[in-house]
């Protein structure tokens, strides 16, 4: 059996055979997924974190999901838990994670 997260996704896809067809996540949910992933990158290059293996030491995330969710984001995505951890942990903003507007780093963190 494959690994579960602690905080999981919605891609499980040992459950899934060839003729078995994945639901397609919205536009928007992938938008979402893009924007997380893009965070990741962006803390990386601003030093918050050195990769993704920090990220997911830091909060229990099961790299093999986490690796999933970002291989095939039109039918996984991430969970809420995951974005939560952006927002809590790094002081990501929550309105440019779900939206895409304003500032990447929430009001707290600007001000310092």
């Amino acid at each position: 059996p494959r690994p579960t997260s602690r905080a999981g996704n919605s891609c499980n896809n040992s459950h899934h055979t060839q003729t078995t067809k994945r639901p397609m996540q919205s536009d928007d949910m992938q938008a979402i997924t893009r924007r997380f992933f893009a965070a990741l990158d962006r803390l990386k290059a601003d030093g918050a974190i050195r990769g993704k293996k920090t990220f997911t030491d830091r909060f229990g995330v099961n790299r093999w999901n986490l690796n999933s969710v970002e291989k095939d984001p039109t039918c996984c995505r991430v969970s809420a838990a995951w974005l939560s951890y952006l927002v809590i942990g790094y002081n990501v903003s929550a309105d440019w994670l779900l939206t895409g507007r304003g500032d990447f780093y929430g009001a707290e963190r600007r001000s310092k």
